[in-house]
């Protein structure tokens, strides 16, 4: 009985020390399995020519879609920013992104694309705080702006502050993991809207353009 209970002890001593190696050892090899980056040029490319943090971009990503580009939610939201139909086609005027369908949400490329310059345009108008920023993306401008101007997250919804510390931590860990900075294939560019970007943005925003989400 004795050396049963010997061995019961090591063979638990030996998984504690397996684990513990595999999580502090091996962090990639855990690291793409929970915390993915695919599609990193796409990230990189959009991520500096907009000026957000590359890893802040990856884990908006990991909490909306889990970098799934084919995803939908239950509210219509797609691809994998989980960009609304009506903010995509805004978004795409905004930035003069020509010839603009919905089923291009499911294109990494651009839904990355739509999805950062969103992300972006809600960081200035919030205040620049990241925490503002993502209070817009999961939750809409005008609880944003209330948390902009008391910075209290008191009257924001449960799921939104649990969104916004997942992002965050996820952004962290990302941090660790890959570093600030990876390879790009291309150098990025700077972003220069069209000079009716003002006016093109608020045409996308009329009564017919709404009517056309729906389908």
């Amino acid at each position: 009985m004795r050396w049963r209970l010997i061995r019961i002890g090591i063979a638990i001593g030996l998984l504690l020390v397996a684990g513990l190696l595999f999580v502090f050892v091996y962090p990639r090899v855990w690291g793409d399995v929970l915390y993915p980056l695919d599609y990193k040029n796409e990230i990189a490319l959009n991520a500096d020519e907009f000026a957000l943090e590359r890893n802040f971009v990856a884990a908006v990503i990991r909490e909306e879609s889990g970098f799934d580009p084919k995803a939908v939610s239950p509210a219509g939201a797609r691809g994998l920013m989980q960009l609304m139909p009506l903010t995509a086609r805004a978004q795409a005027s905004r930035i003069g992104l020509s010839d603009f369908t919905l089923n291009q949400l499911y294109d990494p490329a651009i839904n990355i694309r739509l999805g950062v310059s969103y992300l972006r345009s809600q960081l200035d108008f919030c205040g620049g705080t990241k925490e503002a920023a993502l209070v817009a993306y999961n939750a809409g401008c005008t609880l944003a702006r209330t948390y902009a101007d008391t910075k209290n997250l008191e009257g924001v919804p449960r799921v939104t502050k649990a969104y916004i510390k997942e992002v965050l931590s996820s952004e962290d860990v990302y941090d660790q993991l890959y570093g600030k900075q990876w390879v790009q294939e291309e150098p990025p560019k700077v972003f220069e809207p069209p000079q009716d970007d003002d006016g093109a943005f608020w045409r996308s925003l009329n009564p017919l353009n709404f009517i056309r989400n729906l389908f």
